[in-house]
């Protein structure tokens, strides 16, 4: 197990929680700055203010949430990043954050209420089921921290079933979509073997 902890660095998702620290301070201490990153129903029907689909995992809502965060995204970004290239793994970054998003307007935009939304969640969870797909699908080939990380990621999804989350039914479509992503992938992959074996 520790061989594998020093050769596999989850570098992407180090960097990303360490932006989401600093921009979770920065959130805290400016609080105007989050008028600019937030997600708001309205701005489904505001295509100028689009941008807020990739701006608003920078709002984390207060640091115990970043620490669970860290806990999601480290954990799973030694599988992830041990399995996937760079640019899959910011196809799926970026996916998960703009159907969040994109989501979160689109189920809300009936509310009386605009709410503000910003959660970088949609990124930990992609990650968590990206992880746990990755560790099933190389299970004879996974070292003992893999193969606990599976459990661990069956765990954090027991968790999110059980417990009322605010972003419940957002989540359930970027975990929906990350389970495509990696379906679509796997399945690639099987086809590219398949014509050179």
């Amino acid at each position: 197990m520790k061989p594998f902890l020093k050769n596999i660095k989850p570098k992407i998702a180090i960097s990303l929680v360490l932006v989401f620290l600093v921009t979770n301070v920065l959130t805290i201490a400016y609080s105007k700055i989050k008028l600019f990153i937030l997600v708001y129903p309205a701005n489904l029907q505001e295509p100028w203010q689009w941008y807020r689909l990739l701006t608003h995992p920078f709002y984390g809502a207060g640091l115990l949430n970043w620490v669970i965060l860290v806990f999601m995204m480290i954990g799973s970004g030694f599988l992830v990043e041990k399995h996937l290239e760079k640019k899959q793994i910011w196809t799926l970054i970026l996916s998960a954050t703009v159907i969040g998003g994109a989501s979160y307007m689109y189920m809300h935009r009936l509310d009386d209420f605009d709410p503000p939304m910003g959660s970088p969640a949609f990124i930990g969870w992609a990650y968590v089921v990206t992880a746990f797909i990755l560790g099933l699908t190389h299970w004879k080939t996974s070292g003992l921290f893999e193969k606990i990380w599976v459990g661990v990621s069956v765990l954090l999804l027991i968790n999110f079933c059980w417990n009322d989350h605010k972003l419940k039914n957002e989540i359930i479509i970027v975990i929906l979509f990350a389970v495509f992503l990696n379906l679509f992938r796997i399945f690639r992959e099987k086809k590219k073997n398949a014509i050179f074996s």
